[in-house]
């Protein structure tokens, strides 16, 4: 270590702290974060030191207090994979030189958001905001939202005490791009509509499980982000078939996630193939929504060719004549999950394992009719990476058949029962 600091190069230190070392300073670069806090607690000299913001640029704060989500629809959001310290208690103080934010906050989180609101204001060139926090109010919001200017992303999940009156704060937000409201159940469909209007270019958007949003809120999105959009995720619980025919204008769209489709028909499907770029399509909980006929027409049609990921779960009229058809038409694609889907048989797995040599993950769950038979194919599913069987009549022979055609390599998580409920 000592010959690495010897020959690295010094010059480029920017320290505002007279006299200080640099040599110093690349000892502290070595230090894991947790212990950079600890040596700042030590005197005044070791804070100031430990607070260079050389040693801070660009690192990523994560907040995070583990209080469970109540409903049973909800699932905890995973921290991203970007955030690099996680803390349960960090200094206010930190130097202006944080760009990303992943803050979940306890119960009784008035006192918190005042934190996050100071630490906001001193690091004013945060690009990513992720705020997991049942009771943060509006009122609150209005403060934290002017001093997001240069955030690209924002996410407020499970923002339970939201409705949305802060909004006008965040329409003002010109460099947002990408927003995160999933599970936000009580944001008025009015307040909705006026962010859509008031934000430009938006590129991604996710209003999973907010249950005020109808026909028109989802409408503000597609009318008003038609150009830029290439993510949507919205709950169909509360949407008819009318919003999915406004999917055409939407040229850059690739990602499409619906979940609760079970008031959606075959009318919505249609709407869907009017997308001209989609690459990934989730239809959850669609029950007997789609019929039979309508699912074997929409992967007939040459739209759905493009698609490298089919999710479509519980699903009762997903059949094995859909699955011929899906395998037939769309033979490129990567991610296939059937979860739910009772009335796929071995029939229909034959054919997907013959006609997607390219498939990657595979998800059989709760396929009680699947015999695991077709994992023995000559060639087929050479290339499969994960596959969830849970719930799956699958001998541990046709297991280790697949296993040994995958190199080994082949992941099988098994999913706790909570996610059955």
């Amino acid at each position: 270590m000592l010959e690495r600091l010897l020959q690295a190069d010094h010059s480029d230190s920017e320290t505002d702290l007279p006299g200080l070392p640099l040599i110093a300073l690349r000892i502290l670069r070595l230090l894991p974060l947790e212990h950079l806090l600890t040596l700042s607690a030590t005197c005044r000299a070791a804070r100031a030191l430990c607070f260079d913001h050389t040693l801070w640029r660009g690192y990523h704060l994560s907040l995070v207090y583990n209080k469970p989500l109540e409903s049973k629809r909800q699932t905890k959001p995973e921290v991203p994979e970007k955030v690099k310290f996680i803390s349960e208690v960090f200094p206010l103080r930190i130097p202006g030189c944080i760009t990303s934010i992943y803050w979940q906050a306890p119960g009784n989180s008035g006192d918190f958001a005042k934190k996050l609101y100071e630490i906001i204001k001193i690091n004013p060139e945060i690009k990513d905001l992720h705020l997991i926090d049942e009771e943060i109010v509006d009122v609150q919001a209005k403060f934290i939202f002017p001093l997001l200017k240069n955030v690209h992303t924002l996410g407020l999940t499970a923002c339970k005490s939201l409705t949305g009156s802060s909004f006008s704060a965040m329409g003002e937000l010109a460099n947002l791009k990408n927003i995160d409201l999933s599970f936000s159940e009580n944001i008025t469909n009015a307040s909705f509509e006026t962010l859509m209007r008031c934000l430009v270019n938006l590129r991604s958007v996710n209003v999973n499980y907010v249950s005020n949003l109808v026909d028109s809120g989802v409408g503000s999105i597609l009318t008003n982000h038609s150009e830029s959009l290439e993510y949507l995720e919205i709950d169909g619980e509360h949407n008819s078939d009318e919003v999915f025919a406004g999917l055409g204008k939407c040229i850059q769209l690739k990602t499409l996630i619906v979940n609760f489709c079970m008031n959606l028909s075959d009318e919505a499907l249609s709407g869907i193939l009017e997308i001209p770029n989609l690459e990934v399509l989730h239809l959850k909980k669609s029950e007997k929504g789609f019929t039979e006929a309508g699912l074997k027409d929409f992967f007939a049609k040459k739209p759905v060719s493009n698609i490298r990921e089919v999710f479509f779960t519980e699903c009762l009229n997903f059949s094995d004549e859909v699955a011929e058809t899906l395998a037939e038409n769309v033979p490129g694609v990567k991610s296939i999950s059937l979860f739910g889907n009772w009335n796929v048989s071995e029939r229909g797995m034959r054919a997907i394992a013959a006609g997607c040599p390219g498939l990657e993950y595979l998800d059989i769950s709760c396929l009680n009719k699947v015999t695991g038979e077709c994992f023995a194919i000559q060639g087929a599913l050479l290339n499969l990476k994960t596959l969830k069987m849970d719930a799956c009549e699958i001998s541990p022979e046709m297991v280790q058949i697949l296993q040994e055609k995958t190199g080994g390599k082949l992941e099988i998580p098994v999913a706790p029962f909570s996610a059955f409920l």
